[in-house]
């Protein structure tokens, strides 16, 4: 079967953060183990935005924020599970300080 869950990370080496992008590209939900490895330690919350839509959404006049992220603040640590919504685009960024 195709693959239809993605995720790539990166280190924001100003502030040393990791950002994780993990995209949904189909309506059901997908559940994933996400492992932080290479690091001392990670806080104990990390900011989460995802951009969730239809897949022919857009914004407008009469809805400019139709298509538009939503920020929150999760539990993490180096080790857990995460369910992601169908259709979506989420970044993760952890502070590893």
């Amino acid at each position: 079967p195709p693959q239809t869950l993605f995720a790539s990370s990166s280190l924001d080496e100003a502030t040393g953060d990791i950002i994780l992008k993990v995209v949904n590209a189909v309506e059901t939900q997908q559940q994933m183990e996400i492992n932080v490895e290479g690091v001392p330690m990670i806080g104990k919350t990390a900011k989460m935005e995802v951009l969730t839509g239809g897949l022919t959404d857009v914004n407008s006049i009469a809805e400019p924020m139709k298509v538009a992220p939503k920020s929150s603040m999760i539990d993490a640590s180096t080790k857990f599970v995460r369910e992601f919504p169908g259709n979506t685009v989420t970044v993760i960024r952890f502070s590893t300080k």
